[in-house]
């Protein structure tokens, strides 16, 4: 009988939002002068010692994937691959920057587990984890949090909903929330080089919470959000 094959995975444990904003905290400040918006993932990657970035032609049509992290043990680096046709792609790159800072993410909180991936086997063997769910979640969240700072977010979608309600006439301030809504989510999503539904879904959650925000601001006829 073939001996049971331990999952890396085991090595994992899950992280609480809190714990996963203060990461990518931390992470925006030791970039120090150079961090900018929209995030530059690239040079995210450039400062972490011991990962380089490069493509994997057909990774999604063989395995499904769009990205993967794997470590070479020859030469001690861990490697991003990302597939040949999205890295090509110019119509993908909210995509691509998307799927670069998920991978970084892995490495930042599942370095132990990465380690152990040399081939697209491996990496789908710790997808098979039990937990590996809860664990890519947290990753997706992580990778949210470096391309959408919560305290620039918050800003920015301030600074927006105050000059739209600015520029509205009187009797119209306040009288479609869900159009400025739309509108500002749109303008970040721009302006932080993500997708809609992606900056839709930051912008709806703890700690940033802004669609409530606009909601009451608009309720409550403020030219402001609290």
């Amino acid at each position: 009988m073939a001996a049971h094959r331990q999952n890396p995975a085991d090595k994992l444990r899950e992280y609480s939002i809190t714990e996963l904003e203060q990461i990518a905290e931390k992470f925006h400040d030791g970039i120090g002068d150079r961090f900018e918006i929209p995030v530059d993932v690239d040079l995210l990657l450039e400062d972490i010692d011991g990962v380089d970035l490069d493509i994997w032609p057909g990774l999604q049509a063989n395995y499904r994937m769009l990205g993967m992290t794997g470590f070479n043990r020859h030469t001690g680096i861990l490697s991003i691959y990302i597939d040949d046709q999205l890295a090509d792609s110019s119509a993908g790159i909210r995509r691509y920057r998307m799927t670069v800072a998920e991978e970084l993410a892995h490495i930042i909180i599942h370095r132990p587990a990465i380690e152990a991936v040399e081939k697209p086997e491996d990496f789908r063997h710790i997808q098979n984890h039990d937990r590996w769910y809860l664990y890519e979640r947290n990753a997706k969240w992580l990778a949210a949090a470096i391309l959408m700072p919560a305290s620039h977010v918050l800003r920015d979608a301030g600074k927006m909903y105050t000059e739209m309600i600015s520029a509205l006439p009187a009797d119209m301030k306040y009288t479609n929330p869900e159009a400025i809504k739309k509108m500002i989510t749109s303008k970040l999503a721009a302006m932080y080089d993500v997708s809609v539904v992606s900056m839709h879904y930051r912008l709806e959650k703890w700690p940033i919470n802004v669609i409530s925000k606009i909601d009451e601001a608009m309720k409550n006829q403020f030219d402001f959000l609290e």
